[in-house]
């Protein structure tokens, strides 16, 4: 057995626990504060319109957007919040947000 690459993407983002494939992990671009207002900023939502649609606390959109600080499932709440309405976090240049194409824009 090879552990230490990825044999479906030929690199190294190996899981050392399970030699499983973190390819899709990796590749998810990093939600950060700044991203996250500007997510914010696209729907015209307040820290609390993204706390009520996420599922989570106000105190607890405030903490990241301050600190930076939160957990994953926490992120994945938000990022799942953006995305039925559209918005998708990116990393380009840098890091931040964009309204998806609709089909119908094609």
């Amino acid at each position: 057995m090879l552990t230490g690459v990825c044999i479906a993407y030929a690199c190294n983002n190996v899981n050392k626990n399970d030699n499983t494939c973190m390819q899709n992990e990796i590749s998810k671009p990093k939600l950060t504060p700044e991203a996250n207002r500007a997510a914010r900023a696209i729907l015209k939502w307040s820290v609390r319109d993204l706390a009520e649609n996420a599922g989570i606390a106000f105190t607890t959109v405030h903490r990241f957007e301050t600190t930076g600080i939160a957990s994953e499932t926490t992120k994945e709440k938000i990022r799942d919040a953006y995305s039925k309405h559209s918005v998708e976090i990116t990393n380009g240049d840098g890091t931040g947000a964009r309204l998806r194409k609709s089909s119908a824009d094609d």
